[in-house]
C-alpha cells in the first residue's frame, strides 16, 4: 500500500521501541486468533469491525501523535488552538483506524472460500496471519512513523500562526537519503499564506523527514526559480496540518468505509469533547465523549454550579483501570494522579481532580459512604443532597468518616475538600482541618 515510502531509507525518521514490528506483531497476535475463529463460524462477518482490536489500533496511533504535538493532551486548555488541532487529529486518528479496521476484516472475510469451496481452517488462518501482518505490523508502522511526522508539523503550525510568522523556509533533513522529489523543494522560501504549503507544507509522503521552518527576514524566493515535483503522491498534495489532519482525507481506507463505522470510531473516542454548558462568569462544563452515560444528568447539574461560579469544569471518561490495553489511553488522557491510583474521577474543576456523588437518600450511612469512596477516586468530593438532608447529619457524616478514615495519616488530606450543594448553596468542609 505505501510504496511511496523512499525507496532509498524508508524515511526512516522515527525510530521507536514502542512500534516496532515485533511488539506490533505480539500486540495484536491473541487478537488474530479470536478474529478467525469467529469468521470461521460466521460469528464476525465482512462490514463489521472487532472493536477490541480497533481501539488496540487507534492508540498505537495516538501514542504517535502524542509524541510528535509534544504537549500532553490532558494539560491543555480548552478554547486553545493546540487543544482544536489536537483534538482534530485524534479524531481522524480514529476515524482512521476503524476504517483501517473494517478493511482489514472485510479482506479476511475474502479468504473464507477458494472458489466455490470454503478454505481449510489451516489455509484459512494462514492467510488471515498475512492479512494481519499486512495492516497491523509492515503499514501500522509506517502508520506510526507519518503520525509522529504529522503532529510535529501541526503543532509548529499551531505555533507559526499564533507568532504570526510571516515566511516559511522548506527544510529536508540534507543527507544522502533524502528522496529526489523533495529535494527539488529544499531552501524554498514562500509567505506562509502562499499558496505554495498548500501544497507541499511536510510531510509529502509516507514517512517523509522534511520540515518548513521559520525563515526570518529572508527574502522570497521567486515563483521563476521554483521547480515543483512532479512524483510527490496525490493523497499528499495539501496541507495536513491546517486541516487538523494525520493522514490524506482520500487515503483507501475511507473509500468505502460505511458512516456508521466512523461514528462508532467517534463513540469510542477518548479525546472528543463536547462544550454542553457556558456561564456569564466565564465558566463553562466540557464533557468527554467517554463519561459514564448513567450518571451524566447528575454530574451536569454539579457542573454547572460551579461553572455558574465562573469556574471551569471537565467532566473525563471513564476509561476501565484494569485492563491492560486500556493503560496506554489512560495515560495519554488521564491526569497522572489518576493513571498512578488506577481509578476513575469524575471531573476536573480548575485543574484538580473531583468525585461528583448525588445522594438521595439523606442518611448518614449513605453520606459516609459516598465520601469513603469518593475521596479514594479525586482530590476532592462534591456531595449534592436534597433540600430536607439536615444540615447536622451532613456534617457528622463527613467529619466521622474523615476522621476514621485519616486520623493516622492526615498529611493526605492537606488543600483537599468536600463540598455540599444543598438548596442552591455551597458548604466547604477543609479535611486537613477536621483530623486537627
Amino acid at each position: 500500500m505505501y510504496s511511496c515510502v523512499c525507496p532509498r531509507c524508508g524515511g526512516n525518521k522515527y525510530p521507536d521501541a514502542a512500534a516496532d514490528e515485533e511488539k506490533l506483531s505480539d500486540l495484536f497476535g491473541p487478537d488474530i486468533k479470536r478474529i478467525c475463529a469467529q469468521l470461521y463460524s460466521g460469528k464476525l462477518q465482512a462490514g463489521n469491525i472487532d472493536l477490541k482490536s480497533a481501539r488496540k489500533v487507534a492508540t498505537v496511533i495516538s501514542q504517535a501523535i502524542l509524541k510528535g504535538f509534544g504537549k500532553e493532551f490532558p494539560k491543555l486548555d480548552f478554547d486553545t488552538p493546540d487543544f482544536e488541532m489536537y483534538s482534530h487529529i485524534e479524531k481522524q486518528v480514529w476515524q482512521f483506524s476503524f476504517a483501517k479496521n473494517y478493511e482489514e476484516l472485510k479482506a479476511a472475510s475474502l479468504a473464507l472460500q477458494t472458489g466455490n469451496q470454503v478454505t481449510p481452517w489451516g489455509e484459512f488462518k494462514s492467510i488471515v496471519e498475512r492479512i494481519n501482518g499486512d495492516y497491523n505490523v509492515r503499514n501500522l508502522k509506517t502508520e506510526y512513523d507519518t503520525g509522529i511526522g504529522s503532529a510535529q508539523m501541526a503543532a509548529r503550525w499551531v505555533q507559526y500562526i499564533a507568532d504570526e510568522v510571516k515566511l516559511l523556509k522548506y527544510q529536508t533533513v540534507g543527507d544522502s537519503r533524502v528522496r529526489p522529489s523533495h529535494q527539488e523543494l529544499d531552501g524554498i522560501i514562500r509567505k506562509i499564506t502562499d499558496a505554495f504549503w498548500s501544497l507541499y507544507y511536510p510531510p509529502n509522503g509516507w514517512r517523509c523527514r522534511c520540515d518548513a521552518i521559520d525563515a526570518g527576514n529572508a527574502k522570497e524566493t521567486p515563483q521563476s526559480k521554483i521547480v515543483t515535483p512532479t512524483d510527490v503522491p496525490p493523497m499528499f498534495r495539501r496541507n495536513l496540518a491546517k486541516e487538523g489532519l494525520a493522514f490524506p482525507p482520500d487515503h483507501p481506507y475511507f473509500e468505502h468505509v460505511p458512516d456508521d463505522i466512523l461514528q462508532a470510531a467517534d463513540n469510542n473516542n477518548p479525546f472528543i469533547y463536547d462544550r454542553q454548558y457556558s456561564s456569564d462568569k466565564g465558566g463553562s462544563v466540557w464533557v468527554s465523549n467517554l463519561h459514564g452515560a448513567g450518571e451524566l444528568k447528575d454530574n451536569l447539574a454539579i457542573a454547572k454550579f460551579y461553572a455558574d461560579r465562573g469556574d471551569m469544569v471537565t467532566l473525563m471518561p471513564s476509561i476501565d483501570p484494569n485492563s491492560p490495553s486500556q493503560l496506554a489511553l489512560r495515560k495519554m488522557t488521564l491526569p497522572d494522579s489518576l493513571v498512578k491510583s488506577k481509578l476513575n474521577a469524575d471531573a476536573k474543576i480548575n485543574g484538580r481532580t473531583n468525585e461528583f456523588k448525588t445522594n438521595h437518600e439523606g442518611t448518614v450511612n449513605s453520606l459516609k459512604m459516598q465520601v469513603r469512596k469518593g475521596l479514594k477516586q479525586a482530590q476532592d468530593v462534591t456531595i449534592a443532597v436534597s433540600n430536607d438532608t439536615k444540615p447536622a447529619r451532613i456534617k457528622k457524616a463527613i467529619k466521622d468518616q474523615v476522621y476514621n478514615s485519616y486520623k493516622n495519616r492526615a498529611e493526605e488530606l492537606k488543600g483537599r475538600t468536600i463540598t455540599v450543594l444543598r438548596k442552591g448553596k455551597a458548604t466547604v468542609y477543609k479535611l486537613d482541618k477536621i483530623v486537627k
